[in-house]
C-alpha cells in the first residue's frame, strides 16, 4: 500500500520514495495508512509495476468481500475509491494535532497525580511502620512492668 500510495503523490507531484514517506506524512502514518486503506480500493493501471498491479487486485478483493460482509449495498465495491491522492490525506488536521496536545497534557497530569498518590501512600506506609513500632515498644514496656517508670 505504500508503494501504491507513493506511486499515486509522485503522479500528483510529490517528490517520495518509500523511505522518507514517514517523513512526509508524520509519524502516525501506518495507523492512518492502515485506516484508510481497509476502506478504499484502488485504482490498478498500467503504469504500475505488475507485483503492484497483483497486490493491488489482491487488495481490492479482500475490501470487496469486507463491504459485502458488512451487508453494504452489492451494486458498490467500497467505501471509498481512491483515484487521486495527495499528501492532505495523511497529514494531521490541526484539530487532531490539538487533540495530540490535550491527550499528552491529560498524561502528563494524570502521571503527577500517580506520583502524588505513590508518594503520599509511602508517607502513610512510613507513619503506620512508626505507629507500629511505637506500639510494640509500649507492649513490651508493659509487660515489663517498666511503663510506670517512663
Amino acid at each position: 500500500m505504500v508503494k501504491q500510495t507513493v506511486i499515486v503523490l509522485n503522479h500528483n507531484g510529490a517528490k517520495l520514495t518509500e523511505q522518507n514517506f514517514k517523513d512526509a506524512v508524520g509519524r502516525r502514518w501506518a495507523w492512518k495508512m492502515g485506516k484508510l486503506a481497509r476502506a478504499v480500493g484502488f485504482v490498478v493501471g498500467e503504469w504500475q509495476e505488475k507485483a503492484v498491479q497483483i497486490e493491488l487486485e489482491r487488495h481490492n478483493y479482500e475490501v470487496r468481500l469486507a463491504w459485502l460482509a458488512d451487508g453494504r449495498d452489492p451494486k458498490r465495491e467500497y467505501w471509498w475509491h481512491v483515484t487521486e491522492l495527495t499528501l492532505d490525506h495523511f497529514r494531521p488536521s490541526p484539530k487532531w494535532i490539538q487533540d495530540g496536545i490535550d491527550l499528552a497534557e491529560a498524561k502528563k497530569q494524570d502521571a503527577i497525580e500517580a506520583r502524588g498518590l505513590k508518594d503520599l501512600a509511602e508517607r502513610l506506609r512510613q507513619q503506620e511502620d512508626k505507629m507500629r513500632m511505637l506500639r510494640e515498644v509500649i507492649a513490651e514496656w508493659q509487660q515489663k512492668g517498666e511503663i510506670g517508670r517512663v
